[in-house]
């Protein structure tokens, strides 16, 4: 008897294979794609509160007298884009004068809240460095 070509089984088999090696690469694509996605907006939310900082530093150097009284120890919050700013500025040192700046954004699409916090010589005058932190929380969310 002369066998030419294959078998039904060898066909399913093959078919098999086949759609499992698809699934996977599917799978695998779908994954890397979430990930981009959330290193994009990762960085989009850091983004944004890093030049939210900068401008409240660049404000205060242009600007002679005291630019922080009027938002001290209160909750300021305000939408740029499709992410909610919080503002809070503390007052810590009278001598220098010193301002702690928290600074917490969050995306409520992405479930991304990015916080940041820094120090702002409000004189200008003297050089100081103090490091504040930088903290990304990411919420995960069962679709």
């Amino acid at each position: 008897m002369d066998r030419r070509g294959m078998t039904l089984v060898e066909v399913l088999i093959a078919l098999l294979i086949l759609g499992l090696i698809a699934q996977i690469t599917f799978s695998l694509m779908f994954h890397v794609n979430r990930v981009t996605l959330m290193t994009t907006e990762v960085y989009n939310i850091s983004r944004m509160a890093q030049s939210i900082l900068e401008e409240l530093k660049t404000l205060n150097n242009r600007t002679e007298g005291d630019i922080f009284h009027e938002f001290l120890d209160k909750d300021t919050i305000f939408y740029v884009d499709n992410y909610q700013v919080q503002l809070r500025i503390h007052f810590l040192d009278k001598e220098v004068p010193l301002y702690q700046i928290d600074l917490h954004v969050r995306d409520e699409i992405h479930h991304l809240s990015y916080s940041l916090c820094s120090y702002i010589n409000a004189k200008g005058d003297i050089n100081l460095y103090l490091n504040g932190y930088k903290e990304l929380s990411i919420e995960l969310k069962e679709d």
